[in-house]
C-alpha cells in the first residue's frame, strides 16, 4: 500500500470542526465516511506547543522532552519516521512537499523526490508521500488564530477552505491514477499544532 500525509499547520482541531460544520471542509468531510477521526488531538490540549514542537511530536513521536518550547527543529536529534522506515527498507520511496523551509529541512532529506510544492505528478509513485501546508499557520499569524477562546477567527476558518481545496486536488490525482484502486492508499490528514502557544 502507499501513504499520503497532509500536515496543516496552525489548523486547531476546533478551528477544522467549525469549518467541517460551516461547509467550508467540503473535501474532508466527503473523506469522512469511510474514516477514522478526532478533532481533539493531542497538541491541542498541551500547553506551551509551539510549531517545531507539533512537527516534533508528529514525525518522531518525540513530546516534551525530544523538543523544548525554545528550540528550532534544526536541534532535533530524534530521527523521523521516514528516516526510521527508510532505513529499516532501502527501496522505500518517500516524496516530500513542504511550504516551510525548516520543515523542508528538517525532514526532508531522508525523501527521494522533495520540492517545495504541492502535488505529486510522478507516473512511478512513491510509498510514503508527506505534503506539508502553511497557509493557515500564516494566516494565524496576520490576523489571530481565535476570536475568543473558543472560537477561531473566520480568516483561519477561511483558510482551513483554501487548504480543503489543495488536498482535493491531491485526492483527484490520486484518484485518476490507472492503478489507484490496486495501490490501496491510506490517507492521514492532520495539523502539527494547535495554532496558540504560550
Amino acid at each position: 500500500g502507499h501513504v499520503l500525509m497532509v500536515v496543516i499547520d496552525g489548523a486547531s482541531g476546533i478551528a477544522v470542526n467549525e469549518a467541517y460544520n460551516t461547509r467550508k471542509a467540503p473535501v474532508i468531510r466527503s473523506m469522512t465516511d469511510k474514516s477514522l477521526f478526532t478533532f481533539y488531538g493531542l497538541a491541542d490540549n498541551e500547553e506551551g506547543v509551539s510549531k517545531e514542537r507539533g512537527w516534533a511530536n508528529l514525525l518522531t513521536g518525540t513530546t516534551k522532552n525530544g523538543l523544548d518550547v525554545n528550540q528550532g527543529i534544526d536541534e532535533l536529534e530524534t530521527p523521523s519516521f521516514l528516516q526510521r522506515l527508510k532505513e529499516a527498507d532501502e527501496n522505500l520511496k518517500v516524496s516530500f512537499y513542504s511550504s516551510d523551509t525548516e520543515f523542508f529541512g528538517a525532514f526532508g532529506s531522508v525523501a527521494d523526490t522533495k520540492r517545495k510544492t504541492s502535488a505529486d505528478s510522478d507516473e512511478t509513485i512513491s510509498d510514503i508521500v508527506v505534503a506539508q501546508f502553511g497557509g493557515v499557520q500564516q494566516t494565524g499569524e496576520q490576523h489571530g488564530f481565535w476570536s475568543n477562546e473558543t472560537t477561531p477567527t473566520s480568516e483561519v476558518i477561511d483558510a482551513i477552505y483554501n487548504v480543503d481545496a489543495f488536498i482535493g486536488k491531491i485526492m483527484k490525482a490520486l484518484e485518476a491514477r490507472p492503478r489507484y484502486v490496486q495501490e490501496n492508499w491510506l490517507v492521514v490528514i492532520t495539523s502539527s499544532y494547535g495554532g496558540v502557544y504560550e
